[in-house]
């Protein structure tokens, strides 16, 4: 399943769980208000609280609980997904920035994207994002290294060998695909 819709479904789930929050904390304020106890009597003590005084209180508790759900806000800083976002909004320039940055820290689905970008450049993902077959090779490489298979696989059909380790020559091994890979620009 492609992480981008992934990210987008968790989104969406995370905006129902907050909306579901705000309600309650709109319902608990609603029941504080109905069971609110008369106006004291003059001359008595009025240390009895209002629940118009507990409304905010209550619906700020509730959306302080809330912001957990939103996955998007949580992660704001996260280049893979601020690369994702760009992606989305077809700002591939942009998002092979943020990739960029993601595939350097490490993340092998950023170092795998990469690498279907470089190896597809302009003719895909339009002006910004140049094809160059030797990065697409390194970045597969990379990804491959930290067990990605499809990475693995597209290492193989670039180059004719596998990147590392027994899956990847197994992947290698495993079709005649590096006949028909594209060499070159």
């Amino acid at each position: 399943m492609d992480s981008i819709f992934v990210g987008e479904c968790a989104f969406q789930v995370g905006v129902l769980i907050a909306a579901g929050f705000l309600f309650y904390g709109a319902w608990l304020s609603i029941a504080a208000l109905a069971a609110t106890p008369p106006a004291p009597e003059p001359g008595k003590d009025e240390e009895q609280g209002s629940g118009v005084r507990d409304l905010p209180v209550c619906l700020l508790v509730c959306g302080i609980l809330a912001l957990p759900a939103f996955p998007g806000a949580a992660r704001a800083d996260d280049p893979f997904e601020r690369g994702n976002q760009a992606y989305r909004e077809s700002k591939y320039a942009d998002a092979l920035a943020h990739y960029q940055v993601a595939a350097d820290g490490g993340n092998a689905r950023a170092q795998e994207i990469l690498g279907f970008m470089y190896l597809y450049g302009p003719s895909t993902y339009a002006v910004g994002v140049p094809r160059d077959r030797e990065q697409a090779i390194y970045w597969f490489g990379r990804a491959a290294k930290e067990g990605k298979e499809v990475a693995q696989r597209m290492h193989c059909v670039l180059t004719g060998r596998p990147a590392n380790g027994a899956a990847a020559r197994a992947a290698c091994a495993g079709g005649t695909v590096a006949a028909s890979a594209p060499r070159g620009p």
